[in-house]
C-alpha cells in the first residue's frame, strides 16, 4: 500500500495545480514494483481508488455550475457519476499494469495509450487531465507531439517508467541506462523541433475582448446593463482598427439574431472600429414549421454588421448541453436533468477572415486533440478558442481548461487566440509560450498582430497513428505470450 500511495502522490503533483516537472517519468515506478503481488480484483480496486482521488481533485468544479432551481442536488450526483466513470479507466489501467509486468512489461505503454484514447473517444469522450498534461512545465519535450501526437507522448512517458522499474526488479543497469537515454533523447528532440523556423504567411491583427461579466442562468436585466457598460469600456480602451475582434463564447445574453440589445452592442463597436467580429452565441435553424435545432455557435460579423459565416460546436458537453446519443435514440429527448437542448455541428472547416483561415474551438473542444488537428488539416492557419468559464468560479476547472488549450497550439504548430468571458484570455505561440494574457475576473483587451502559419506537422497530416501502433503492439504481445503459454504447457 505504501508503494501504491507513493505513486499516487507523485502522479498527482505532476499535474496542475502543482505541476512539478519531471516527476511523471518515475511516478509509476513504485507501483510497478509491487503490482504483481496483488490479484486482478485487488489491482482494479486500488487503481479505481487512485482514480477517485485524482479525479475528485480535477473535476470537483462541476459543483460550481449554475442550474435551474430544484435540481441543485443533481450536481452532486453528476460529480459522483463523472468521478466513477473516469475512475473505471484507471481500474482498467491497473489490470493492464499487472498483466504487463507478469508477461511483457512493454505491453504497458501500448495499453495506456489504448485506454487513454478510449476515454477521449465518442459522445462520452472526456480527455480531462490526460497524461501529457503532466508536461505542462516541460513544454520543450512536448514539442515531439508534432510528430508523435499526444498519445505518442503518453506512450514514451509510460515506457520510461517501465524501464526504470525493470532496472530495480531485474537488477540490470541496462534498463536504467536505456531509460535515461530515452528521456534525454526525447528532451533533445523536443529542443531541436522547437528551434525549427516557422512558415509564416502573413499576420492578422486581433483584439480579444474580455468583459468579465458573470453569467446568469435566469434572464436578468442587470446582466444587460453590466454588458453594455463592459463592452462600451472595452470599445473605447484602444485606437485603430484590428482585422478581427474576438468575443467569448456566450458573449452576449440570448440569441444574437433575435436580440436588439446584442446587435446594438455590435453596432456601436463597428461604428468605432471597422473590423470583423467573431462572437459566441446561441443560434438556431428552422427545420420545419414545428421543428428547429439549437446550436452553440460562433458567428462571424462583417464590418457592415452582416453575418457572413458561422461555426457550430461539434462536440457538446455531455449532460450539460445535451444528452449523449439523443440524436440516435429519440426517447432520450424526453429525459430532463437540466441539460441544454443543443444539436452538435458537423463541419470543421475553418472560417475565412481576410487572409486568415481560423479553426474555431468552442469551449471544451479545445481539450480534444483531434478537433484542432482536423481544422488545421483542412487549412486553418490560426486557431481561435472561445469559452465562457465564469460558471466555475475560482476553481481549478477554468485554469486547467486554459492549460489544455496550450497543447493544441504545439501539436499543430499554430498560434492560438483564446477569448474567455471572465478569463483566462491569451495569445499562445506554436511552442506553447503564453505571449499575452488577461487573468481571471479582470476586464480588458488584448491587441496584437498574430502570425499566420502554413504547413502541416506530421501529427496534423497523419493523426493519431501512435494509437494504431499501440493497438498492433498490444495484440502482438498478447498473441506472443499466449503462444508461449501454449507451447510451455504442450511441452
Amino acid at each position: 500500500m505504501i508503494y501504491w500511495a507513493l505513486s499516487l502522490v507523485l502522479y498527482t503533483i505532476s499535474f496542475p495545480p502543482f505541476s512539478v516537472p519531471y516527476l511523471i517519468f518515475f511516478a509509476f515506478v513504485p507501483v510497478l514494483l509491487v503490482v504483481g503481488r496483488y490479484t486482478y480484483r485487488r489491482v482494479f480496486t486500488l487503481f479505481f481508488v487512485w482514480g477517485v482521488v485524482f479525479n475528485t481533485i480535477h473535476v470537483h468544479w462541476i459543483l460550481h455550475l449554475q442550474v435551474p432551481a430544484g435540481i441543485e442536488r443533481l450536481l452532486i450526483v453528476g460529480l459522483l457519476a463523472m468521478v466513477v466513470y473516469l475512475s473505471i479507466f484507471y481500474g482498467l489501467i491497473g489490470i493492464g499494469f499487472k498483466y504487463g509486468m507478469e508477461r511483457s512489461p512493454f505491453f504497458l505503454p501500448a495499453f495506456w495509450v489504448l485506454v487513454e484514447f478510449a476515454r477521449s473517444y465518442g459522445d462520452l469522450g472526456f480527455p480531462w487531465s490526460p497524461l501529457w498534461e503532466s508536461l505542462l512545465r516541460n513544454l520543450t519535450m512536448y514539442q515531439i507531439s508534432r510528430f508523435l501526437g499526444p498519445f505518442g507522448v503518453s506512450f514514451f512517458i509510460i515506457l520510461t517508467n517501465v524501464l526504470f522499474a525493470l532496472s530495480v526488479l531485474r537488477s540490470k543497469k541496462i534498463y536504467l541506462i536505456t531509460g535515461i537515454l530515452l528521456f534525454t533523447t526525447l528532451e533533445f528532440l523536443g529542443f531541436s523541433i522547437k528551434r525549427q523556423p516557422l512558415n509564416i504567411e502573413g499576420s492578422v491583427k486581433v483584439a480579444i475582448f474580455q468583459p468579465n461579466v458573470l453569467p446568469r442562468y435566469q434572464d436578468n436585466p442587470e446582466e444587460w446593463q453590466e454588458t453594455f457598460e463592459a463592452y462600451s469600456e472595452l470599445n473605447n480602451s484602444f485606437e485603430g482598427d484590428p482585422d478581427l475582434i474576438v468575443f467569448s463564447e456566450s458573449s452576449l445574453p440570448g440569441y444574437y439574431r433575435l436580440s436588439r440589445n446584442a446587435k446594438k452592442v455590435v453596432s456601436e463597436i463597428l461604428s468605432k472600429h471597422r473590423s470583423y467580429i467573431l462572437l459566441g452565441t446561441a443560434d438556431y435553424e428552422i427545420v420545419s414549421k414545428n421543428s428547429y435545432k439549437l446550436y452553440n455557435a460562433a458567428l462571424l460579423i462583417s464590418p457592415d454588421g452582416a453575418i457572413i459565416n458561422r461555426f457550430y460546436k461539434t462536440h457538446l458537453v455531455p449532460f450539460g448541453e445535451w444528452l449523449p446519443f439523443e440524436d440516435k435514440i429519440p426517447l432520450l429527448r424526453k429525459i430532463n436533468v437540466g441539460q441544454g437542448d443543443y444539436t452538435p455541428g458537423k463541419d470543421l472547416r475553418p472560417l475565412t477572415i481576410k487572409c486568415s483561415r481560423a479553426g474555431i474551438l468552442i469551449c471544451f473542444e479545445s481539450i480534444f486533440p483531434e478537433i484542432s488537428r482536423k481544422e488545421t488539416y483542412f487549412g486553418a492557419n490560426i486557431l481561435i478558442n472561445i469559452t465562457n468559464d465564469g460558471w466555475f468560479g475560482r476553481s481549478l476547472g477554468p485554469v486547467e481548461h486554459f492549460y489544455l488549450a496550450i497543447f493544441r497550439a504545439i501539436e499543430n504548430q499554430r498560434f492560438l487566440v483564446r477569448a474567455a468571458k471572465t478569463g483566462i484570455s491569451a495569445i499562445i505561440s506554436p511552442d506553447g509560450k503564453v505571449l499575452k494574457k488577461l487573468p481571471q475576473f479582470k476586464r480588458g483587451v488584448i491587441v496584437s498582430d498574430v502570425p499566420l502559419i502554413s504547413g502541416e506537422t506530421f501529427f496534423t497530416k497523419h493523426g493519431n497513428w501512435m494509437v494504431t501502433v499501440s493497438l498492433l503492439m498490444a495484440l502482438l504481445l498478447v498473441a506472443y505470450n499466449s503462444a508461449k503459454k501454449i507451447t510451455r504447457h504442450g511441452g
